[in-house]
This record gives structure tokens, sequence and C-alpha cells, in this order.
């Protein structure tokens, strides 16, 4: 954890102490970005509802994964970072080796590019692609991608697809 101290507590003096703090950090040094043992990892594409595809990153534990999946949702204030980033792919495996389930990790498209509903269509079509088959799922994301699989769940709900929803959405927040 990075702790500075700064002279004042205006937002740009804030920021400015936050910045230079972070202007040494590397994201590859300090955090284990390694896969979990005997996860394979490869990547996958989702068609979407205009014909596009969407790219993913599927996580298989070892052995005879249980049944269902998790369909993880990348946080990054809906603008930034990616599900095939070492960080994102490293927590896919963990995900699929700890659940003993396969874990696919979309990638939405972000803003400001793309702006909001983009995202939301985005994992409504992974969800609607990958339960096609009568597979139950467990939606999870992180930060924004926790609410963003919370939109997808009630979204997916109200269109009362297929009659079923995911078996259950939740969100990770660092801090």
């Amino acid at each position: 954890m990075i702790v500075e101290r700064v002279a004042s507590t205006s937002p740009a003096a804030v920021l400015r102490a936050r910045e230079a703090a972070l202007a040494d950090y590397d994201d590859e040094a300090q955090l284990d970005v390694s896969s979990a043992p005997g996860v394979i990892v490869d990547h996958v594409e989702i068609p979407a509802r205009d014909g596009r595809t969407l790219a993913a990153v599927r996580a298989t534990p070892p052995g005879q994964p249980r049944p269902g999946m998790v369909v993880f949702l990348h946080g990054g204030s809906y603008a930034a970072y990616a599900a095939a980033s070492p960080w994102y792919v490293s927590l896919a495996s963990r995900v699929a080796a700890a659940a003993r389930r396969v874990v696919v990790a979309v990638e939405y498209r972000l803003a400001p590019a793309d702006p909001l509903p983009a995202a939301l269509d985005d994992a409504s079509d992974a969800l609607a692609f990958l339960l096609k088959d009568g597979d139950d799922a467990v939606l999870l994301g992180d930060s924004a991608g926790g609410g963003l699989a919370v939109a997808a769940a009630l979204a997916w709900r109200d269109a009362a697809a297929a009659g079923r929803s995911p078996a259950v959405a939740t969100e990770r927040s660092p801090g």
C-alpha cells in the first residue's frame, strides 16, 4: 500500500502527491500475475447481436469442471483495462481453480469510444450466448464490472430470457 504525506488537502495537491507516489510503481513487479497451477487459459470469441464478436478469456480448471460457469466482467470505470490483461487472466484462473468451474472473462466495449449502454449490451450478449444451452452461471464482476454484472443480471431477469436468470450476481471491489 502506498502512503503519502501531503502539505495540503486541496484536490490538486492530493492528486499531485498521488501521481508522484505512483510514478515509479510497476504493476508487473508489484502484483503476482501468475495463473493458478493446472488451469488452462485460452482465448475465445462470443457472437454479439450486431454481428460483431466479443473477445473473451476462458479459464478451465484441471480435472472435470463442475457444471455451470462463472462469467467475469473486469473493472476499470467502464473505460480502462481488459479481460486479457495479466492481472485479470490471473484472477480468472484463480477463480476457476477455487470454484472448479470454467470462467469466461468477457471483453466489453469501453467508454468514451463506446459509451453506455455498449458495455451492458456486450455483457448481455455474452450471457445470452453462454447460457443458450441451459447452463447455469454465476456472474462476477470486479469494481465497475461488479455494477455491470448486477445490471446484466437485472436486464436478463427483466427480459425473462428463456425463463431463467443467472444463479447469482456478485461484485468484488478493492478496499
